[in-house]
């Protein structure tokens, strides 16, 4: 199961369930820009991942972990 937290448009906090149980089935904007391009992209949800990440960046000297949520679709 995965929680997407948001701000709707009348600055509300909203929340969104992914469930691929009950409700698997998930619509995202599309960032494609040509004329013929569809506003949305839909899709299945196969699976939800949560995995702890951590940034290996030079300059970042503090190694600390946080969850990360995906979906595989």
């Amino acid at each position: 199961m995965m929680h997407i937290n948001y701000i709707t448009y009348d600055v509300r906090h909203n929340t969104d369930i992914i469930n691929i149980g009950s409700y698997p089935d998930i619509m995202v904007k599309s960032p494609e820009t040509e004329s013929d391009a569809q506003p949305y992209w839909y899709a299945c949800t196969i699976g939800v991942f949560h995995a702890l990440v951590s940034l290996l960046h030079t300059g970042v000297w503090e190694k600390s972990l946080h969850q990360m949520d995906f979906l595989w679709v």
